[in-house]
């Protein structure tokens, strides 16, 4: 079985691809904020969910930091009709039954979390029949995008929809949470509810998930999401990690709560930005540029300090985010990879994305999967205009152009605020 699946904050137990997921549309470069056209019928609902990526705390928030989750604008989408049987459709394979009487531990583990879902909607539901659910994906699989939860959450929303079920969109958190678990049994819930709500959250092992910022908040910063091809195992990561902290308890310790602290600052970062809404300030770091994060390592190969060099760092208002969160990517990268979580390709990858951006970092389990990188929205290049030299000058989309040539796949991403949507109509 491909293990695929990535849980960059739970220490998941398994690592297979959730159904629907197909083949992205590769080289893609130019992706638009997604939104669902109006191809329903009175028999046939399409509901969509966004993928995501975790900003910052993957690995650490497993032992107790918290961390940011964000929803990202590339979607699944599921379109469910009523019919007389049980009918999964996918371009990972399909799944077709007379009715439900099959237990869902016994269906492929591809398809398990989705007919699941069908078969707990037909529960809550008057309507007697079965369900064909169609389902696309625009999420690269198994790079720790959230292409599972995205799945899951469209699956439910979809199914809610034609089962003809009061569902609000903490039920539909709930369905795909549970769906997730029949074959994560680990997993947090975390990816499940940024796609459902879309925006930002903040994930704590012990208080769960919290909105970061409000909703529809405009922020001064894009990503560009570069993925590295490498399939990995989760568990096998998360287990590396967990063996690091008992060979190295006081270098652990000490890692997350500098990680503690990074996340801290981080959230003042978002929030300021979120009360300026980005910014109007045309004054960043030095003009021309990168804030960069001078890291001094040990003989143990342990971070023992880590500064930022560019005194403009400062969390003030004359200083734009994507510098700011740039700066902390690079120093959350040096935790990750202190922990043993990167590799010579992500390696690679940052060293060449970093001479293009402010900063970047993995995103998710890592050994594999993707990397994340910041750069500024168009309004802030716009505003600066020809003051703006070097990597400060680049688009997302020239950024990701150029990770191409090098021989990545690549794409610009924007915060989908969005959420679920059944239809033209957003769930939040």
């Amino acid at each position: 079985m491909t293990t695929a699946r990535i849980d960059g904050v739970s220490a998941t137990t398994a690592t297979t691809v959730v159904a629907g997921e197909r083949a992205p549309r590769e080289c893609n470069y130019n992706t638009k904020q997604n939104t669902v056209q109006d191809r329903d019928s009175n028999d046939r609902v399409t509901a969509s969910a966004p993928g995501k990526v975790i900003l910052f705390g993957e690995h650490f928030v497993v032992h107790g930091t918290s961390s940011i989750i964000c929803a990202i604008n590339r979607r699944v989408h599921v379109t469910a009709s009523q019919s007389d049987g049980i009918q999964i459709r996918s371009g990972l394979g399909t799944f077709k039954a007379d009715s439900y009487t099959q237990d869902a531990s016994d269906v492929n583990p591809v398809l398990r979390p989705i007919y699941h879902i069908a078969k707990e909607a037909a529960k809550q539901s008057v309507r007697k029949g079965g369900i064909t659910l169609d389902i696309e994906s625009d999420i690269p699989p198994g790079a720790g995008l959230g292409s599972s939860s995205a799945c899951c959450v469209a699956a439910a929303a979809a199914a809610f929809r034609t089962y003809k079920v009061n569902a609000g969109t903490e039920d539909i958190i709930k369905m795909a949470t549970s769906a997730e678990r029949t074959v994560f049994p680990n997993a947090s819930g975390a990816d499940t509810a940024a796609s459902a709500l879309g925006g930002m959250i903040t994930y704590n092992k012990s208080s769960g998930y919290s909105r970061t910022l409000s909703a529809d908040t405009k922020l001064g910063f894009r990503l560009v999401v570069a993925n590295s091809g490498m399939i990995h195992n989760t568990e096998e990561v998360v287990s590396r990690v967990s063996a690091f902290k008992d060979a190295n308890p006081a270098m652990f310790a000490d890692l997350c709560a500098k990680e503690a602290s990074l996340i801290s600052n981080v959230t003042k970062v978002l929030l300021k930005a979120q009360k300026s809404d980005g910014a109007e300030s045309d004054v960043h770091a030095k003009k021309g540029t990168r804030t960069k994060v001078d890291c001094t390592h040990g003989s143990n190969g342990g971070v023992e300090t880590a500064v930022a060099t560019d005194k403009n760092f400062k969390n003030d208002n004359k200083t734009q985010p994507a510098p700011l969160l740039g700066n902390l990517a690079s120093l959350n990268q040096e935790y990750l990879r202190t922990v043993g979580v990167s590799n010579h390709r992500l390696d690679s990858m940052i060293e060449t994305i970093n001479g293009m951006t402010y900063g970047s970092k993995i995103t998710g389990a890592g050994s594999g999967g993707c990397i994340i990188a910041f750069v500024d929205a168009p309004r802030i290049l716009e505003k600066a205009g020809s003051k703006k030299q070097g990597c400060m000058g680049m688009t997302a989309e020239a950024v990701a152009d150029q990770m191409f040539k090098n021989g990545y796949v690549c794409f610009a991403a924007d915060i989908d605020n969005m959420g679920c949507r059944v239809g033209k109509m957003t769930l939040r």
